[in-house]
């Protein structure tokens, strides 16, 4: 798995107030959504990270997964294999998803535990239509004034 901050994974790393202890922290810090999971535990293992505090990050909202949305090379498929991502959308709406997707997990994830469901459906979004779905619970939850920066990108 390769994890990445989320906007409130990077206003952790700046905000000391917030308690975490010096392995989540030294995780936090090395989840930039290149190294995977194995790389970031091998590198920090000295330190004494481990998989628990990762989960920690996980679940506090600090850093998502970002391997789910990486597709496999169509090579990687075995003959007769469903491919989710076999039709591929239009450049246009694909750049529409990514930036109303960065926008949408921003706001959802500043909600705290307050939305963290939201953030958690959010971030299992795979298509614009699957934020555009999500789009009123969104809007409820963070009001229409922080709201309009994620309408402006979904349409």
């Amino acid at each position: 798995m390769i994890f990445e901050k989320t906007a409130l994974g990077r206003s952790a790393l700046s905000d000391k107030s917030i308690a975490m202890t010096m392995q989540q922290r030294t995780a936090l810090i090395m989840l930039d959504g290149k190294r995977s999971q194995h790389e970031v535990l091998t590198s920090t293992s000295a330190v004494g990270v481990s998989t628990e505090d990762i989960n920690h990050l996980v679940s506090a909202g600090f850093v998502i997964d970002v391997s789910a949305t990486i597709p496999a090379p169509l090579s990687a498929l075995p003959i007769g294999a469903s491919n989710r991502f076999a039709a591929i959308p239009d450049p246009e709406a694909q750049a529409r998803f990514s930036k109303a997707y960065l926008i949408a997990t921003r706001l959802t994830s500043a909600l705290g535990l307050r939305g963290f469901r939201l953030n958690l459906a959010v971030e299992g979004a795979g298509s614009l239509q699957d934020l555009l779905a999500l789009a009123s619970k969104i809007e409820n939850a963070v009001g229409p004034e922080n709201f309009k920066e994620l309408y402006d990108a979904l349409h």
